[in-house]
């Protein structure tokens, strides 16, 4: 017995990483770990921590004579995700301020906080950060120059959004949150309690990508074939002002769909008073799968600042009952608390030979004759818009009976009226074609064509028929006028503002090339 004991602690001690802060201590944990199986069992609290392997947590296996820069912590940009989102356990401990230095006595007592809380309990904690910032600091009577001093402490850079603890372990949400609670006091900064599997989705792509076909699909594999069973509901809201603002909401039994940005600079006040309503109400069918609702936001990044730090803050309050679902064309219109908070999942446009596959599928359906040659015009023509493709092979099959690979694909009505109007401009630039401008584009948003819609199309018309020296002033204007459609109320002023602005453009470079 007493030959097989030295020779585990002789394995053992020859295997060590001994750190030069705290040998003593790291011999210890390291014998005592070898001289476990030679212990009697006893029944252990289930706690554990950062992997031994990689060292103390708070302070790392690196030499502390060697003077660090002082840095700055990760800023998440783009929409990252990185160390916001739970993964080991199922609640987490999130900063939600700013970013900042934490030092390694900050995070001890922390720790040490919640193991007293949740003492005689038991559970798993996970530590997300790890001090591996050396702080240095020189005293008042060193002048500047003279380096950076001598070693202090140890700390950890925090990113914004930033996870430090994890819990996993049959507790009551109640117990957990009072335990973050009192950790967050001990820590500088404002921190926010999240759940595992609770991040909010932002599904973002190109229009006609199918963002929309992926979503329903979702659901019907979470909830089953309920989920089509929707209906339309006209709902009432009353603003600060005392202005009702009626709002129409597609929903079934087990989800929502909404378009806030419909309602204009009124959108924070459906996302405040809705998901709230939605966030206190329990599951209707006690039978369901799943115990949560889901919101599926269509347009968010149309929605207004305001209305999204309603949205921000709403999400994180209800997210038990609740789970959201956001819609986009792209994210540079999102906050970044949101983007951070959120699980980015993009969908790309479908390719040219996607777009043939499908409408090959779609004629077998229908029993029509299958067309490459009229597929590729399509799938061409679409701009990779897989809805609009459809769309116009159903135009084409409805406009002649005889169909072949050279028949001609009819355009949109409100394409052919922007391109009517850009020959317009090109061809006259006085106060009289202005006018007459103004009554088409008054018919184009009259026939609900989305001004920005217009104002792009209208651009890349243009753009098309002027020089080269032109194109990079048109497109500035065109989106200093985009964003003047954003912000203002009337955006037949700044769709006219544009048509004049291109006229006086075009008609001063014409002036100057004795044209």
């Amino acid at each position: 017995m007493r030959l097989s004991t030295a020779s585990v602690l002789t394995n053992a001690l020859q295997s060590l990483r001994i750190s030069p802060v705290r040998p003593m201590l790291a011999t210890a944990g390291a014998a005592k770990a070898a001289m476990a199986p030679l212990l009697p069992s006893r029944n252990v609290q289930a706690i554990s921590t950062t992997a031994a392997l990689m060292g103390s947590w708070l302070e790392p296996n690196i030499d502390r004579t060697k003077k660090m820069m002082k840095g700055r912590p990760r800023v998440a940009t783009g929409g990252s995700t990185k160390g916001t989102t739970v993964i080991w356990g199922d609640y987490g401990l999130r900063m939600v301020d700013k970013h900042r230095r934490i030092s390694a006595k900050q995070l001890k007592n922390a720790e040490d906080t919640i193991k007293n809380r949740l003492r005689g309990t038991k559970y798993r904690l996970y530590k997300r950060v790890a001090c591996n910032v050396g702080v240095y600091v020189s005293g008042n009577e060193i002048r500047m120059g003279k380096g950076k001093g001598g070693f202090d402490h140890w700390a950890c850079r925090m990113a914004v959004n930033q996870i430090v603890f994890e819990i996993r372990g049959l507790l009551h949400e109640k117990v957990i949150r009072d335990a973050f609670r009192l950790a967050g006091s001990k820590l500088p900064g404002q921190w926010e309690l999240v759940h595992k599997d609770a991040a909010p989705v932002v599904v973002y792509g190109p229009s006609g990508a199918g963002k929309k076909t992926r979503i329903v699909a979702t659901l019907k594999e979470l909830y089953g074939p309920g989920v089509e069973k929707i209906k339309i509901d006209a709902r009432v809201f009353q603003t600060s002002s005392n202005r009702k603002l009626e709002f129409n909401i597609v929903a079934s039994v087990y989800h929502l769909e909404i378009t806030p940005s419909d309602v204009g600079n009124y959108d924070r006040v459906v996302i405040q008073d809705l998901l709230k309503e939605v966030a206190q109400t329990q599951q209707v069918d006690q039978g369901a799968k799943q115990k949560f609702k889901v919101v599926v936001i269509n347009e968010a990044d149309q929605l207004t600042r305001d209305a999204q730090a309603a949205l921000r803050r709403t999400m994180e309050k209800y997210s038990p009952n609740l789970r959201l679902i956001l819609l986009a064309n792209s994210t540079a219109n999102i906050i970044a608390p949101i983007r951070s908070r959120t699980l980015l999942v993009r969908v790309a446009a479908p390719s040219h030979e996607e777009i043939c596959s499908v409408l090959a599928a779609s004629a077998q359906r229908e029993s029509w004759p299958v067309l490459p040659g009229l597929y590729k015009r399509i799938a061409q023509e679409s701009g990779r818009n897989l809805r609009r493709a459809l769309l116009m092979y159903e135009a084409v099959h409805a406009q002649s009976d005889n169909i072949t690979d050279t028949t001609p694909i009819p355009p949109l009505d409100w394409e052919s009226l922007i391109s009517q109007i850009s020959k317009q401009i090109m061809e006259e630039h006085t106060p009289q074609r202005i006018l007459a401008v103004r009554a088409q584009l008054y018919d184009l948003l009259s026939h609900c064509i989305p001004a920005t819609t217009i104002l792009k199309s209208l651009t890349f018309k243009l753009v098309a028929q002027i020089d080269d020296a032109l194109k990079a002033d048109v497109i500035r204007w065109s989106a200093f006028y985009e964003h003047r459609i954003k912000t203002g109320t009337k955006v037949i002023f700044h769709l006219e503002a544009f048509v004049a602005k291109f006229m006086r453009i075009l008609e001063t470079y014409l002036m100057d090339m004795g044209l």
